[in-house]
């Protein structure tokens, strides 16, 4: 089997196993033999992953234990929302404190790392929305305002989105649990249902990202930022904390 057959293979294996909406302890043991049965690297098996979906996929991930996931990217968009815990997140050359209600949007062929404490005390858990190049540029051509929010993230170089409103966040959350809940189901019609709710969140995220009171994204000064960058290349297959970095 060759290599992208080999993926595929564990993509649908992945998506489709239910241990996923599981406990903790279960879905970290059917994980580990997952990635033993593709001899991959646990840590790495997410990210090795390509979509199935020719246009959006969503899932939710928990990470209970401080195991490093690498420095990374991807070939697609990337939008995370924290259900809870929170994690240091390394995105280009700027580093975030990643909470519960915030949003992080990663852009194709962007290197990026979550940066997790020595101990966990919360699991950090979140909904991963995934989405093709080519199909938010065909979303572009209906709602033209659709790339405005990702936009703005570029000119700013800040990422993250984390909203004071406690009535915007739920609204958000909202958008990724009923993504989440449709591509569970199966039902009929149910990527084109994910699909539909994509322009709708990036609209809605650009709504709020113009007004300075809702966007409070947080970065590092320069100079712990340029250490912090040049320990994680130079220990690149190395578990990384925070602290580690600072203090090397």
């Amino acid at each position: 089997m060759n290599y992208d057959k080999m993926m595929l293979k564990l993509q649908k294996e992945l998506y489709s196993n239910k241990i996923l909406q599981t406990n903790v302890q279960d879905q970290r043991i059917w994980q580990k033999e997952l990635a033993q049965k593709f001899h991959i690297p646990e840590q790495e098996l997410y990210q090795k992953l390509p979509m199935i979906s020719t246009t959006v996929d969503i899932h939710k991930d928990i990470s209970s234990d401080g195991r490093a996931i690498p420095l990374h990217s991807h070939n697609f968009w990337e939008i995370l929302f924290c259900c809870q815990g929170d994690v240091k997140y390394i995105i280009k050359d700027r580093q975030y404190l990643f909470q519960s209600g915030n949003v992080m949007i990663i852009e194709p062929e962007t290197a990026h790392q979550p940066l997790f404490p020595s101990e966990i005390q919360l699991p950090y858990e979140r909904y991963v929305l995934r989405i093709q190049k080519n199909f938010l540029e065909k979303c572009a051509f209906i709602y033209p305002d659709v790339f405005s929010v990702t936009e703005k993230c570029r000119k700013n170089n800040n990422w993250m989105l984390a909203f004071s409103s406690y009535h915007v966040t739920q609204n958000v959350n909202h958008f990724f649990e009923q993504m989440e809940k449709e591509m569970i189901s199966q039902q009929e019609h149910w990527q084109d249902a994910v699909n539909l709710q994509v322009p709708q969140l990036l609209l809605y995220l650009n709504r709020f990202y113009s007004n300075a009171k809702e966007m409070i994204g947080q970065t590092v000064d320069e100079q712990l930022l340029e250490s912090l960058i040049q320990y994680i290349f130079s220990n690149y297959n190395l578990p990384v904390t925070l602290e580690e970095a600072v203090y090397s």
